[in-house]
């Protein structure tokens, strides 16, 4: 599977969230002072090169003195960054799985990390491994079953999995489906409509009309836009 999950969910939805401005949950450790890039990381604008830079620096000399889970965590997110830039490319492994790494030891410190359990997810998929992206969803759901902010995260995993292979996965679907749909239906509405699974998505929120309509009422103002601009 390519990096940017092609044919499958083409948009990440963390990293998606990043280019198009949309915050990501969160708080943010700014270790140099005047040191805006992290939090910049975190709101929604991906920073410049040479604050991505400071970024790595001072989160490396961080986590070298002392362990410090939210430092593990903001390297993690340059690294997926670095992966998305570099997918569909061999050379978004590398960075993927530095990604995962580093989540993973902010785990080890706070094991309920909201954080890094909605984003971990996402560096298999850079670098092409739906069955590990599924191993850490389900892990992520057990310890952390209510995580609201993620749920369009989530729903990205699972889109990306093949649920008619795991039973698992596809008794989640439903309920981060409606939870993605609440707290962001746009963002929602645009992964569907970019991975092909709007239709599916609008008859699996049929016991809930009022949030169905609303998602397929954002489905045919998304498809409006995208002909208009076809066909000026």
């Amino acid at each position: 599977m390519a990096g940017r999950l092609a044919g499958l969910v083409v948009i990440v939805a963390g990293l998606w969230a990043l280019r198009e401005g949309a915050p990501v949950a969160g708080s943010v450790l700014v270790e140099l002072p005047g040191d805006a890039a992290a939090e910049l990381l975190y709101a929604g604008t991906p920073p410049s090169a040479d604050g991505l830079r400071r970024i790595m620096e001072s989160r490396r000399g961080s986590v070298e003195l002392t362990e410090r889970p939210i430092a593990h965590r903001d390297l993690a997110m340059v690294h997926l960054l670095e992966a998305d830039r570099l997918a569909p490319e061999a050379a978004a492994g590398e960075p993927a799985r530095a990604a995962e790494q580093e989540f993973l030891a902010a785990i080890r410190s706070v094991p309920t990390d909201a954080t890094s359990w909605g984003m971990l997810p996402l560096a298999p998929l850079l670098r092409g491994d739906p069955a590990r992206a599924a191993e850490l969803l389900r892990v992520g759901v057990r310890l952390v079953p209510h995580a609201p902010d993620y749920a369009v995260n989530r729903l990205a995993a699972l889109l990306a999995e093949g649920l008619e292979r795991d039973a698992e996965l596809e008794a989640m679907l439903d309920r981060e489906l409606a939870v993605a749909a609440e707290v962001n239906l746009a963002q929602t509405a645009r992964m569907l409509r970019a991975s092909g699974r709007g239709e599916m998505a609008v008859g699996r929120l049929a016991a809930m009309p009022e949030l169905a309509v609303r998602l397929q009422r954002a489905l045919e103002d998304l498809a409006a836009e995208d002909e208009a601009v076809s066909d000026p």
